[in-house]
C-alpha cells in the first residue's frame, strides 16, 4: 500500500471520530497570555453540553437500513432515481428472521431523493464504525514482544508438544479481506497476528494448525465511503460489519461439510471494532448487526468485542457498540426463529467484551469512563512476529481495546482446543474463573457491565488453561478433554518456571532492554534539543485536573483538527517513551511523507491529574531519534506528582494520530 493512499484514507476514517475541545489559540492570533495554569475548579464536565457528537458524520442520510419482513423482498429504486439497493444477508438461504435486509446507498447528486414506495419512513441511517509501528522500531521490538507475551502469559514454547488440539477457526472481522496479510490498513492483520500468538495458533497463510485465524472483511470503507472488497478499508458501516459476520458464519458452515455438524470445528468471532453507543442504536443498521451476532451464538459460535477507546475531549461514558451488548442475553426462542436449536441452560451473552490495562494493570489513556468489562487483560504494546514465505513481519505495538478483544480470543481459543466439550459459555465461565480480581487503591474494581459477573477479573493464557485443567482433568468426577493429569502438570510446571519472577518486574525488564536496544543505536542519527519555553493555557473545556502549556514562539499552534481518531490504524510514535527529563522522539515510516505541525505530550499522574504540553513543529523522520529535554516532565501539572503514564499526539496537515508510551520509573 502506498503512503498517500493511506493518508487519504486515514483522513476520512478521522472525520468517524467524536467533537473534540481542545484548549488552542485562533489560527493568526496571537498566543494566549500567561494565566494561572490551575483550571477553575467549578468546571467539571470535560467538553460543554452543547457540542454532541455529530450524527450527520456518523450516520450520514445517504445510507439507509431498513428491515422490510412482509414484502417479498426489497423495493427497488426507479431507474434514474439515484438510489442504490442490495440485499445485507444474500447467498444461498438465509433464515427467515435475517431475509429483507434491504440496504439503500444513495448514488445520485446533491441531496438524496424520496425511497422507493413502501420504504420511506421505515428506514433509520447505516452509522460508520470504528477500528479500535523504522529502524528504532527493530532494536526495541523484541523488547516489546517479550514483554507482550510475558503479560499475557502466552503458553511457554516447550509446553507446545502437548498435542495439536480440537480444530478452532477463529474469524477477525476488521479491515483485511479474507486471508490477506498485507491489506492496505494493518489493523486486522495486526489483531490477527496477536490472537495467533495468544493462541499458539497461526494465520491461515502462514502455516497449518489446529487453532487457524483468518481476516474478514467487515471495515472495507475508504475516501469518499467506497468500498475497497480487493484490498480492505479503515473504517465501516454497521451494515458491513453485519455482512461481515454473517459471511464468517456462512464459510463455517462450508468447512464442516455438513451443515448441521457446527460442533466439528468450533468457532470465535474476534470484533477489535466499535461505534459510538450514543448514535446508531436501536436502528435497522445495528439491529442487522445483532441479527448476525445472534445468529453466530445460535449457532454455537463464541464472539469477542473491544469495550472502546476513548477519543480526547469525548464526553461519552459508556462501551461502544457492539462490545456493550456483553448485558444482552440471548433466548432459544430467538436461535429457534434463526433455524437453530436451541440450546441448554439460560445465561447465554451476546457478546463477551475485554478492557486493556497497561503493565501494572491500570486503565490505559483512553479508557472509555464506564467501559469496564468483566474480563481485563494487557492491552498495552502488543508485539508480535509472524513467518510467512516473505520472511519475518513484526507487528505493533498496538494499544488499546482492540488488543484486549485480540488476547482474550486467543485465550479462549487455547481453552476451547483443548477442552472441545466445552460450550462457548462454558469456555468463557473457565476465563472468568480464572482471572485475579483486578484491585485499585486495594478494592475491587467493580465492572461496569456484564450480567451475572459483578468484578472485573485479569485473565492469562497459563491461568485459563491450569484452571481448566484444575476443573475439567484433576477432578475425579470431571470430563476430561484432550489433556491428561500429566500433561496439565506439565503445563503448570512450564508456566511457573516461566513466569513466576516476572510479574513483579515486568515494567522494569522492559526498561533494562530498552536501555540496551538504545546502546544498538550508535550508527543512528540521534539529535538532541531542548523544550521551548512555554506559557500556561486555561483550557475551560478541559476539567479542573488537567492543566495545558504552549510555545510563547508559535503563533496559531494547531493542537488538533476538528476530529480525531479514537485508535490510530497505525501509532504515530511506537517507539516513544519518556525517562527523567528526556522524551525520546521518532516517526513511524506510515507518516513520512505528512506534514508535521505539532507535537502533543499528555502526563498522567496516579490520581488521574493530567498536564498536556505542546512541543510545536519539532523535525521527526523515521531514520532519526530526537531527544527532547524538558524538566517538567518529571512532574504533572500543579500536583507536582510524578507521571506514571503518557501519550504522545500529533497533529499532521491532514490528521492527528496518537499513542500510549511507557514512562520511566
Amino acid at each position: 500500500m502506498s503512503t498517500p493512499n493511506r493518508h487519504a484514507s486515514t483522513l476520512a476514517f478521522s472525520l468517524l471520530g467524536v467533537l473534540a475541545c481542545s484548549p488552542g489559540a485562533t489560527p493568526g492570533e496571537d498566543p494566549p497570555p500567561q494565566v494561572d495554569p490551575v483550571p477553575d475548579e467549578s468546571v467539571q464536565a470535560p467538553c460543554p453540553p452543547d457540542q454532541p457528537p455529530p450524527t450527520s458524520e456518523l450516520c450520514p442520510p445517504t445510507r439507509q437500513i431498513a428491515h422490510l419482513p412482509d414484502l417479498k423482498g426489497c423495493p427497488l429504486p426507479e431507474e434514474g432515481s439515484g438510489w442504490v439497493v442490495d440485499e445485507l444477508f444474500g447467498g444461498e438461504s438465509p433464515p427467515a428472521a435475517m431475509k429483507n435486509y434491504c440496504r439503500y446507498v444513495w448514488a445520485g447528486e446533491g441531496e438524496p431523493t424520496e425511497l422507493p414506495a413502501g420504504v420511506e419512513g421505515r428506514t433509520s441511517a447505516d452509522c460508520r464504525m470504528l477500528v479500535q509501528s523504522g529502524p528504532f522500531e527493530q532494536v526495541l521490538g523484541r523488547s516489546y514482544q517479550q514483554t507482550f507475551l510475558a503479560g499475557v502469559r502466552a503458553l511457554p514454547r516447550d509446553t507446545l508438544m502437548l498435542g495439536q488440539g480440537h480444530p478452532v477457526d477463529i474469524a477477525v472481522i476488521d479491515t483485511a479481506p479474507a486471508n490477506t496479510l498485507a491489506g492496505q490498513a494493518a489493523h486486522g492483520p495486526a489483531i490477527a497476528a496477536i490472537v495467533a500468538a495468544v493462541a499458539s495458533g497461526c494465520m491461515r497463510q502462514t502455516g497449518s494448525c489446529s487453532r487457524s485465524v483468518s481476516t474478514v472483511l467487515g471495515l472495507p470503507q475508504v475516501v469518499g465511503g467506497v468500498a475497497n472488497t480487493d484490498l480492505g478499508g479503515f473504517f465501516g458501516y454497521q451494515s458491513d460489519l453485519a455482512q461481515g459476520i454473517f459471511t464468517a458464519v456462512q464459510q463455517w458452515d462450508q468447512n464442516q461439510g455438513d451443515p448441521q455438524r457446527y460442533r466439528s470445528h468450533r468457532l470465535i468471532i474476534n470484533l477489535s471494532v466499535g461505534w459510538e453507543p450514543n448514535v446508531g442504536q436501536a436502528t435497522e443498521a445495528s439491529a442487522a448487526v445483532e441479527q448476525a451476532i445472534r445468529l453466530a451464538r445460535c449457532r454455537g459460535a463464541l464472539v469477542i468485542a473491544a469495550s472502546g477507546n476513548q477519543p480526547p475531549s469525548s464526553c461519552v461514558d459508556q462501551p461502544t457498540g457492539p462490545g456493550a451488548w456483553a448485558d444482552k442475553a440471548i433466548t432459544p426462542d430467538e436461535c429457534g426463529k434463526l433455524g437453530s436449536a436451541p440450546f441448554a441452560g439460560t445465561q447465554h451473552s451476546l457478546v463477551y467484551a475485554a478492557t486493556p490495562l497497561d503493565w501494572q494493570q491500570r486503565n490505559l489513556v483512553d479508557f472509555r469512563p464506564g467501559s469496564n468489562a468483566s474480563l481485563a487483560t494487557l492491552g498495552f504494546a502488543a508485539t508480535v512476529e509472524v513467518e510467512d514465505e516473505r520472511g519475518t513481519r513484526t507487528y505493533g505495538p498496538l494499544s488499546g481495546s482492540s488488543v484486549a478483544s485480540a488476547t482474550v480470543s486467543g485465550i479462549a481459543a487455547l481453552v476451547w482446543s483443548n477442552f472441545p466439550e466445552l460450550s462457548a459459555d462454558e469456555v468463557m465461565d473457565i476465563l472468568y474463573a480464572s482471572g485475579t480480581p483486578r484491585t485499585l487503591d486495594g478494592r475491587v474494581v467493580t465492572a461496569d457491565f456484564m450480567t451475572g459477573k459483578p468484578e472485573q477479573r485479569v485473565v492469562t493464557a497459563c491461568a485459563a488453561l491450569v484452571h481448566a485443567c484444575d476443573e475439567l482433568v484433576r477432578r475425579p468426577s470431571s470430563t476430561a478433554g484432550l489433556l491428561d493429569a500429566d500433561q496439565c502438570d506439565e503445563v503448570q510446571r512450564s508456566c511457573e518456571e516461566s513466569y513466576s519472577d516476572k510479574a513483579p518486574t515486568l515494567e522494569s525488564t522492559w526498561w533494562t532492554d530498552s536501555g540496551q536496544a538504545l546502546d544498538e543505536l550508535a550508527g543512528l542519527e540521534i539529535m538532541h534539543m531542548s523544550a521551548p519555553t512555554m506559557n500556561a493555557h486555561k483550557c475551560a473545556h478541559c476539567g479542573a485536573a488537567d492543566s495545558s502549556w504552549l510555545p510563547i514562539s508559535t503563533p496559531g499552534l494547531a493542537i488538533a483538527d476538528p476530529w480525531v481518531l479514537p485508535q490510530p490504524e497505525k501509532p504515530p510514535c511506537p517507539m516513544c517513551q519518556i525517562k527523567d527529563d528526556d522524551i525520546y522522539l521518532s516517526l513511524d515510516p506510515a507518516y513520512a511523507d505528512s506534514s508535521l505541525s505539532n507535537v502533543i505530550v499528555k502526563l498522567f499522574d496516579a490520581t488521574g491529574a493530567s498536564e498536556t504540553r505542546n512541543y510545536g513543529a519539532l523535525h521527526l523522520t523515521p531514520t532519526s531519534l530526537l531527544v527532547l529535554e524538558d524538566p517538567e516532565l518529571r512532574q504533572v501539572g500543579a500536583t507536582g506528582a510524578p507521571p506514571v503514564s503518557a501519550s504522545v499526539t500529533m497533529v499532521f496537515t491532514t490528521l492527528t494520530a496518537s499513542n500510549q508510551i511507557p514512562v520511566g520509573p
